[in-house]
């Protein structure tokens, strides 16, 4: 499971084997081996895909169907619809720059629903 879950998630962020090499510091064949069963990554470099893709360990060994719903999420007493976790793994497989700027305009949305419940209030 681990070798098709790194190739979606290589090919979804849109990097090439090198190119995926460079950035977690092995060489391509590696990434290659990894992908075509040969071999598997240590756990610290598991670990580097992991926090790269914003993936669970657990997702990238097939372990968890969620992307990034992690063991500590899955105990707490927070319960996540379908619909949450599947949300929650699309905001996980976008790149740091477009998560922020999702949290800003959410905030913005939220600041004006507030703004609209506040004169409600103040009309009744």
């Amino acid at each position: 499971m681990f070798r098709f879950r790194l190739k979606e998630l290589r090919d979804k962020r849109g990097y090439s084997q090198a190119a995926l090499a460079n950035k977690i510091g092995v060489k391509q064949s590696t990434v290659g081996m990894w992908e075509n069963g040969t071999n598997y990554p240590k756990v610290q470099q598991l670990i580097t895909l992991a926090d790269l893709f914003h993936a669970s360990v657990d997702y990238l060994l097939g372990r968890d169907e969620y992307i990034g719903i992690t063991h500590y999420q899955k105990q707490s007493e927070v319960v996540l619809s379908d619909e949450d976790k599947k949300l929650l793994s699309a905001f996980h497989m976008l790149s740091s720059e477009n998560r922020i700027s999702i949290v800003k305009n959410i905030q913005f949305l939220q600041s004006i629903q507030n703004e609209e419940k506040d004169k409600r209030t103040t009309i009744a």
